[in-house]
């Protein structure tokens, strides 16, 4: 079971020059005890969703974190981190997601698409600018 979502269309890119800022904001997430872990086991041991619970550890750059959330990444020109695709069951992302929020380009935006035909717009400043409902003729 699960909700299934994709990126419909993304101009999201962490800034080169914060790349290590935002991979640490990132891993610092783990340790937050106000971060809602979706995932977890019948013991009580919370962690987010799809991801190792020691990503912190076993991850050492932005881009391996975003990829083991399930994101799909590419170094721009300019050597930014751009976030391009994700196409898998809903998580955490968005925490993750506003965590790195100030180090992303400031007009950065992703439409995410669910499998019921909503979209939804995630931006810098972590709002949901609204659901959109998509009807095909």
């Amino acid at each position: 079971m699960g909700f299934y979502v994709t990126i419909n269309e993304s101009d999201t890119y962490i800034l080169k020059e914060h790349l290590d800022a935002a991979f640490k904001a990132m891993c610092a997430l783990n340790h937050d005890p106000k971060a809602q872990k979706g995932g977890g086991s019948s013991t009580g041991e919370k962690w987010f969703s799809w991801m190792e619970a020691d990503y912190d550890k076993k991850c050492s750059t932005a881009d391996q974190i975003l990829t083991e959330l399930g994101f799909y990444t590419d170094l721009t020109g300019e050597g930014d981190l751009a976030i391009t695709d994700y196409d898998n069951k809903i998580g955490d992302e968005s925490q993750f997601l506003d965590a790195i929020a100030p180090f992303v380009n400031p007009d950065a935006y992703i439409i995410w698409h669910g499998e019921d035909g909503s979209f939804w717009k995630w931006t810098p400043k972590g709002t949901l600018e609204g659901v959109m409902t998509f009807v095909e003729n």
